[in-house]
């Protein structure tokens, strides 16, 4: 090496050790980065080797005529947009395709009830791919216990978000099914039923609008099985709000026969033990399910003919509060606000979901992010926020896509897991509490989200709101009512029972005392001595009269010939004589469906309303 390059005093034998030291290590430098970019190239491909095909897809209805639904999929597609961006995010390996199912043909639930199952099947058959993980993620109106029915067959995953069945408790018929949804639906039918226990009321009237929202159809329909199922006794009546049909309803003239109902028990006494005895006449309580506007022209009525003195219950339901379900408070800057601020001391709302517990602390920011994808895509309709968005629905689905997001995580440490087996990745959901961005979120053991928080409000007439009184409990598929406060009703602290403490015939074993029961033994044996006086008396005058008063005439005890239409063989023979001799029916037979003969039944059917009888018949 040329010594001009370098200063005078250079070890040149240090320089060329230093060289060989440096060579070495340079050496063991590039075999250990060699070794280390094999490990990263290793990390790198096994991800790609574990990538995961997930196919999402969720039926539903994109609009509806008339009534607001709350669950479209152009409602959550906010929220199904905004958690699967940050799923993709998260989990890179992870290959999300989603697809909505709808028919645009198709504006109603009940219609989208009966078609689902072939739209969904049309899918699965056509465009799925055999050899991805299918999860079927549903927003919902009040089909999910259709759809159970081919996840269950296909087993694969199914999510709720807005609805559910009874059918979730039972494991053999929903394997796969798991809900995050907010609504009590598996509980409908329990939710007025346990009302009806828990303040002893033997039996209610429900008055149903098929024109209403979905939910008030369903509940209806739950409502009136389970009571018929726990020997609940009920009158059922069904009519139709919507213009151009021949189902419309006047309210006077069904309030009559509420009444009369009632009043049938207290002033004709021989109508049941005669007439009618396999019939039970019934109640002061009448739950109505439909819109708020009609609520009001039911009260606005029942005001007019003095019905709500609190004598009388009238119950309604709310989800929860929402433009599309209508406005409940009885101020409307209408003429008839007074009217309906007296008439809702008589009436209790029943909430299904508690907003006031339910919301999550992170909301404002969450809102932000779902309002941006309203105005962003014209296929959610709802571009100048026209439409409020729906609270339980975002929340409930935002928390579907994030859990099942931390299960795949979880059992991607599993190489053995099958990700295609819906029932096992359903009892991942089972008996355990995520953390969510919406909060902390249970499961039971059926994969039903919880706590489902359900009031029941009276009227407070010094404030003009519904305060709280009554809040679920749900133990293990085991709905009851806890208690919260005494009600306010009429400036009384008790609801009134649909009969009176002693019966309507006075006849209630509670009220049958000694002092009682001694006392009508002496008023019989004062009777008896009446009687067995009277006759003695006048069979002594007979004697006195006539000699021969022990003859009997042979025209006396020749046999009557029998008369058309005088006999009483038949069950109907009552019947048959009321209806000889009386020009209309009695008003207690309005609208009943029971064993009287067709004929009167004829008589006595109302063509604008069909009422029906859940009753216990007696043998």
């Amino acid at each position: 090496m040329p010594s001009a390059f370098f200063p005078r005093g250079v070890n040149f034998a240090v320089m060329r050790l230093s060289y060989r030291r440096m060579k070495a290590i340079t050496s063991r430098c590039f075999i250990s980065f060699r070794h280390h970019l094999l490990l990263f190239s290793t990390y790198l491909v096994i991800p790609t080797a574990l990538a995961l095909n997930l196919e999402i897809i969720s039926p539903g209805l994109t609009h509806t005529a008339g009534n607001m639904v709350p669950s479209t999929i152009t409602l959550a597609g906010p929220a199904f947009d905004v958690s699967i961006a940050k799923l993709r995010a998260v989990r890179q390996d992870l290959n999300i395709t989603h697809t909505y199912l709808y028919d645009e043909r198709i504006d109603d639930c009940v219609t989208f009830q009966n078609s689902v199952q072939d739209l969904t099947a049309r899918w699965y058959y056509r465009s799925h791919d055999a050899r991805n993980m299918l999860a079927i993620i549903l927003p919902g109106c009040i089909e999910s216990a259709q759809v159970n029915q081919l996840a269950a067959s296909w087993n694969v995953l199914f999510i709720s978000t807005a609805n559910s069945a009874p059918s979730l408790h039972d494991k053999s018929q929903s394997p796969s099914w798991v809900t995050t949804n907010l609504y009590p639906s598996s509980y409908y039918g329990d939710i007025f039923c346990r009302l009806a226990e828990f303040h002893k009321w033997t039996g209610i009237e429900i008055l149903l609008d098929e024109n209403s929202a979905g939910f008030y159809v369903l509940a209806a329909t739950l409502t009136r099985a389970t009571m018929k199922k726990r020997r609940v006794e009920t009158v059922y009546t069904t009519y139709s709000s919507a213009q151009g049909l021949q189902r419309m309803i006047n309210f006077r003239e069904f309030l009559q026969q509420f009444s009369t109902r009632n009043r049938s028990k207290i002033d004709g006494v021989w109508k049941r033990h005669f007439a009618f005895p396999h019939l039970v006449f019934f109640y002061s309580v009448l739950l109505f399910l439909g819109t708020p506007a009609q609520l009001r022209l039911l009260l606005s009525v029942a005001s007019l003919m003095n019905m709500t003195q609190g004598d009388y219950v009238f119950m309604a339901s709310l989800p929860f509060p929402w433009q599309g379900f209508g406005n409940f408070s009885w101020q409307r800057n209408n003429d008839d606000d007074d009217i309906i601020r007296e008439a809702y001391r008589s009436l209790l709302l029943v909430t299904m979901i508690d907003l006031t517990v339910n919301l999550p602390s992170a909301l404002p920011a969450m809102l932000a992010s779902w309002i941006d994808r309203y105005r962003k895509v014209p296929f959610y309709r709802n571009l100048n926020l026209s439409i409020e968005p729906t609270l339980p629905q975002l929340t409930s689905t935002t928390a579907a896509l994030e859990i099942l997001g931390q299960i795949l995580n979880e059992v991607r440490l599993t190489p053995t897991f099958d990700y295609q087996d819906g029932t096992a990745m359903a009892n991942k959901f089972v008996n355990r509490t995520f953390s969510t961005t919406v909060g902390n979120m249970s499961f039971d053991r059926n994969g039903e989200r919880g706590p489902l928080l359900v009031t029941s409000s009276y009227f407070d007439p010094s404030t003009g709101g519904f305060k709280i009184y009554l809040r679920s409990e749900i133990n293990e598929g085991d709905f009851l009512w806890s208690f919260v406060r005494n009600v306010e009703w009429h400036n009384g602290s008790r609801l009134p029972p649909n009969q009176p403490v002693c019966g309507y015939l006075g006849d209630a074993p509670a009220c049958q005392t000694n002092n009682s029961s001694n006392g009508g033994l002496l008023s019989l044996i004062v009777i008896v001595v009446i009687i067995v006086s009277g006759g003695i008396l006048a069979f002594n005058q007979i004697r006195a009269r006539s000699p021969t008063w022990w003859q009997i005439e042979h025209d006396l005890i020749r046999p009557p010939m029998p008369k058309f239409g005088s006999s009483l063989e038949r069950d109907d023979s009552i019947i048959s004589f009321l209806l000889q001799n009386h020009k209309r029916p009695p008003p207690e037979s309005v609208g009943w469906k029971s064993r009287t003969p067709t004929r009167v039944q004829d008589l006595l059917k109302n063509r604008h309303h069909e009422t029906q009888h859940d009753g216990l018949t007696t043998p």
